[in-house]
């Protein structure tokens, strides 16, 4: 033993002896397959002969058949009708009078009878005097009859009853309600708004001539001044401007 282990004190005996080993150890192997595999007599091989020979019989696969899908049929395209045209109606008229009386149609005391339909009476809007100058305002000229002031219009301007704000109204002298000269309130001194403006007559074929009635228009509406022109009356026309 120790004869070997001496000879094998060395890696390269130790390498030879690990190979040496190995093929021996192939060579121990291959026989112990050979005694398994021979049994003596004809050499049929042992393992074959009690081997049984079975064919793999093959099984169906189901096979996934794709169902075709229903194919969608074109619905019908509706055909457009025409629209059938309405013929206007006339709208019945509804009595807005209150009945106080008994049943069927009565009037407000009560009675017997049939009660009028009658439509709410509008508000008075202010309108202009009517025109009865011959032609448009003429205005003042350095010769002839306009050269001249006739007279003055003057007067307070106030909204709701108060003193209007300075330069917030445009005031206009008319003459048979054909517009003339204007001007925008002011406030005085005193803390007063109002306006004045001076006018001259001129010939008849214009709107201020002698005789056309004279008044005041601001914000729509026209005051009237009870005057006309060349009346004689005074030079000084009052009016007080009172818009809503």
């Amino acid at each position: 033993m120790g004869r070997i282990q001496s000879f094998f004190n060395t890696p390269q005996r130790q390498a030879l002896g690990w190979t040496l080993l190995g093929i021996f150890g192939i060579f121990m192997a291959a026989g112990g397959i050979w005694f398994l595999t021979d049994d003596g007599s004809n050499g049929a091989k042992i393992a074959d002969a009690g081997a049984t020979t079975s064919t793999p019989t093959p099984s169906a696969t189901a096979t996934r058949t794709s169902t075709p899908s229903p194919t969608a049929s074109p619905s019908a395209t509706p055909t457009p009708t025409e629209t059938p045209t309405v013929a206007p109606t006339t709208r019945p008229v509804t009595n807005t009078n209150t009945s106080t009386g008994s049943s069927g149609s009565t009037d407000s005391t009560g009675s017997g009878g049939s009660n009028n339909d009658q439509a709410p009476e509008p508000t008075p809007v202010p309108t202009a005097p009517p025109v009865v100058a011959g032609g448009a305002f003429c205005p003042p000229t350095s010769v002839g009859p306009g050269s001249l002031p006739s007279g003055r219009v003057a007067g307070a301007v106030k909204v709701s009853g108060t003193e209007a704000a300075e330069g917030t109204v445009d005031v206009y002298v008319a003459f048979d309600g054909v517009l003339g000269p204007s001007t925008k309130n002011i406030i005085d001194s005193q803390g007063k708004s109002g306006f004045r403006i001076d006018f001259s007559a001129n010939v008849s074929t214009c709107a201020n001539r002698v005789g056309a009635s004279i008044s005041v228009f601001a914000n729509g509406q026209f005051f009237p001044t009870g005057r006309s022109v060349g009346d004689g009356g005074g030079q000084l026309i009052p009016v007080t401007v009172d818009l809503p």
